[in-house]
């Protein structure tokens, strides 16, 4: 009869640390997903900076007489809005 018992209390154990597993993950899924979000979200506006500064320096009249290494990126699907 104790042998029942402990087999419960382990089948208890094992339910109650599946939750907090299962809790702990929810935590983690929930804190990624707005990091990743937020990566994504600054490296969109720095290649929209580079862009815009490319366009302002190529509509400023004398600009094209001087020479410049900058290297000039083209509009791709993800920088579209």
């Amino acid at each position: 009869m104790l042998a029942g018992n402990n087999m419960g209390n382990v089948g208890f154990v094992e339910i109650y640390a599946s939750h907090n597993k299962i809790i702990d993950e929810k935590s983690l899924n929930k804190k990624y997903p707005k990091e990743e979000a937020k990566a994504a979200l600054l490296s969109r506006i720095q290649r929209l900076t580079k862009l815009i500064l490319v366009s302002t320096k190529n509509t400023i009249p004398g600009l094209d007489e001087i020479p410049s290494h900058q290297r000039y990126h083209s509009v791709g699907e993800d920088d579209i809005i």
